[in-house]
């Protein structure tokens, strides 16, 4: 691409930021940028769908909220770039230099343009051999990602998604893991020491050969996850509490009994601030059940009835909420990151009365300042709920329906 025109645009796209009405938004989508020295460029929103940014240079550069579907930035310099909440799917990072990079938010889940695609037509994000030293990832999406032989000396990864994720003979030293869904991640001799894992999903991950000397294994979930030769110093592999899930499974189906008999035989659950990621609460009835607080990341509750149930502060990363009956239930301050929603019911709950007849009142669902980044929200009804100040950004929202919805201060994707 021209230098003069690659300028132009630039100079066009910082006045279409600032709405005037000479600029325009750039796109470069499958234009050939390598080597171009692109240092503090602003492109903030810009459609770089497919870009070659090999070996460039665009420390500082403000790339959020960019399209960069498929960009390619093999061994380009990202020095203190920020790409947050960039859609970066199917993008290539080999061996780029992601050092104090700001990706919080950013999407490098799979995905694909038509040229280069894998036979299923998708590719996996590449950030194998990059450094992202000291970068911030919190809340990324890098489902399935490659990220082998990666340095992320103390990196920021709280809450991020790294399901599936291979990430062998990295350095993550000093890294924050904390909450981070780590299901089936390949972390087979990787460094891990002095990492905070507090709260994390390793079900089923590979662990082998790793070292976790001074790790903060606190409250990780690590169901069948592989610690063949790990060095764990002087802790101990976390094993789940089986007497407490006992319990708590006991109570569940107490509580599905009571609202199948009306009340007549069981008890109402209680179940506040506990941890429930053994459970599996699919297709369970379970209507006005109080899980307030309670940890259920990457548990099914699909085609569970839920409507009136109180879920207020409760984590509900990735869990699978397919046609579920959410009416109703209080879900206020909930993250539903990662999760699947499809085809769920979150419209109002008529209240009857004692004697069980209808009334002319309802109860709406209640998800304000609910986080539902990168959820799967196809054929969701959310018609009468109230969604003020609730993070939709990165969500699919395929035949998703909003009518009658409070939606005052919620965030969506540009």
């Amino acid at each position: 691409m021209q230098p003069e025109i690659l300028n132009e645009a630039i100079k066009r796209h910082a006045l279409w930021l600032l709405n005037k009405r000479s600029g325009r938004r750039a796109d470069l989508s499958l234009e050939d940028l390598h080597s171009a020295q692109l240092r503090r460029v602003l492109l903030q929103r810009a459609k770089l769908t497919g870009t070659n940014f090999t070996r460039a240079n665009l420390q500082e550069a403000d790339l959020s909220e960019a399209d960069l579907f498929g960009a390619n930035f093999l061994t380009a310099s990202l020095i203190d770039a920020n790409l947050s909440s960039a859609d970066m799917r199917g993008s290539c990072l080999q061996a780029s230099d992601l050092t104090r990079a700001n990706l919080e938010g950013a999407d490098m889940r799979e995905g694909a343009l038509v040229e280069g695609a894998s036979e299923n037509g998708i590719v996996n994000s590449d950030l194998s051999m990059c450094s992202l030293d000291e970068a911030n990832l919190r809340g990324a999406n890098l489902r399935k990602a490659n990220l082998n032989r990666c340095s992320a000396v103390a990196a920021e990864l709280q809450g991020a998604m790294l399901e599936g994720v291979r990430m062998r003979n990295a350095n993550l030293k000093g890294a924050n893991l904390s909450g981070a869904t780590l299901c089936g991640i390949d972390f087979s001799g990787s460094e891990l020491t002095g990492c905070d894992l507090s709260g994390a999903n390793l079900k089923g991950a590979v662990m082998e050969s790793v070292n976790l000397t001074g790790a903060n294994l606190d409250n990780v979930f690590a169901d069948g996850a592989s610690f063949t030769n790990a060095k764990l110093g002087d802790r101990d592999i976390p094993e789940p509490d089986a007497k407490q899930s006992k319990r708590h499974d006991d109570a569940i189906n107490d509580h599905a009994l009571w609202v199948k008999s009306q009340g007549g035989q069981g008890a109402p659950a209680v179940i506040e601030g506990a941890d429930l990621r053994r459970l599996d609460l699919s297709n369970k009835n379970l209507a006005g059940i109080s899980l307030k607080g309670a940890n259920l990341c990457g548990v099914s509750l699909a085609g569970a009835q839920l409507s009136l149930a109180d879920l207020s502060g409760a984590d509900l990363k990735n869990t699978d909420m397919t046609k579920s009956d959410l009416r109703g239930a209080n879900l206020s301050d909930v993250s539903l990151m990662y999760a699947s929603l499809t085809e769920a019911k979150l419209s109002p709950m008529p209240i009857r009365s004692k004697k069980g007849d209808e009334t002319k009142r309802h109860m709406a669902t209640n998800l304000t300042s609910c986080d539902l980044r990168f959820a799967d929200l196809s054929g969701t009804n959310f018609s009468g709920a109230n969604l003020s100040k609730a993070d939709l950004r990165s969500a699919t929202r395929s035949r998703t329906n909003f009518k009658g919805a409070v939606l005052e201060g919620a965030l969506v994707t540009k």
